[in-house]
């Protein structure tokens, strides 16, 4: 299978690097269920790649490389991380796929092979630890500690509700949630799957922490008619779009993201990868 690279040519497994290129490849989920997720790190790269190149290349040694970029969609699948890992063999540098459960197979794979994973899409303190794994994001276990640390005095002595989903990211943000909250004198009421969380939680908790997936996160701040005290999402950003009323000012998230326009969109290559040869012609 062929890869398109940013200059629009394809190379093929274990060809020679072209002079003065530095070839990067992720495997990523393009379709699945991390596809939201995977075509956001897709495009992230491609801007990332465009930028340098508009720069001039980076300096690697004596020479100045142009990055090309190739992603291999993994369909969200353990399975598909390992092809699509073999279809970028030949890459100079490998970033990891998005998901804890993706980027522990991908770990396994450049461990058996020799390689370095850049992982900047799998937070769950275990895959983390991983052999060979260089992380770019913090342990999914000290995502919840700053925020309650801010809601400490603003709710002194609270009770926090925890919904965390069934990943291994969720129970290392749930786990990181109870040590900090045990510090800061908070009650953790409880536990639960965002589903099992009332539509109105007022009565039970002060602080409910959102620690499921994205689209779990969605799902339970959509639907939610009464305010607690405060609250905090790790996978999704809080506004008024997500709620019947505005959360206010007590409204926290977990992974503050800055947005950032695009000159124009990724272009899909051939097989599912995305081709930054439109980020090249900028």
């Amino acid at each position: 299978m062929l890869s398109e690279s940013s200059s629009g040519e394809a190379s093929g497994p274990l060809s020679p690097r072209p002079s003065g290129r530095l070839r990067l490849g992720a495997p990523l989920s393009l379709t699945g269920r991390y596809a939201l997720m995977g075509r956001l790190a897709a495009a992230g790269l491609w801007q990332a790649v465009g930028d340098v190149r508009g720069l001039g290349g980076i300096q690697v040694g004596p020479e100045r490389l142009a990055p090309d970029l190739a992603v291999v969609d993994d369909q969200s699948t353990r399975e598909g991380v390992r092809r699509a890992l073999d279809d970028l063999a030949d890459a100079d540098v490998l970033f990891g796929p998005y998901g804890s459960d993706l980027v522990e197979e991908a770990a396994g794979v450049a461990s058996e092979r020799g390689r370095v994973l850049w992982n900047h899409g799998g937070g769950a303190d275990q895959v983390q630890r991983l052999p060979g794994v260089v992380s770019v994001l913090s342990p999914a276990g000290a995502y919840a500690a700053p925020m309650l640390e801010a809601l400490a005095d603003i709710v002194p002595g609270a009770r926090l509700l925890i919904a965390a989903g069934s990943g291994r990211f969720a129970r290392s943000v749930a786990d990181g949630a109870r040590r900090a909250a045990e510090r800061l004198g908070m009650n953790v009421v409880g536990t639960v799957p965002p589903a099992d969380v009332p539509d109105d939680p007022t009565k039970q908790v002060d602080v409910l922490l959102a620690a499921g997936t994205f689209a779990e996160d969605l799902e339970l701040l959509g639907r939610l008619q009464g305010q607690p005290s405060a609250l905090a999402a790790v996978g999704a950003g809080i506004g008024g779009s997500l709620w019947s009323s505005d959360p206010g000012p007590r409204a926290w998230w977990g992974r503050p993201s800055g947005k950032r326009g695009f000159a124009s969109e990724p272009t899909w290559g051939r097989g599912g990868r995305l081709s930054s040869e439109a980020s090249a012609r900028r």
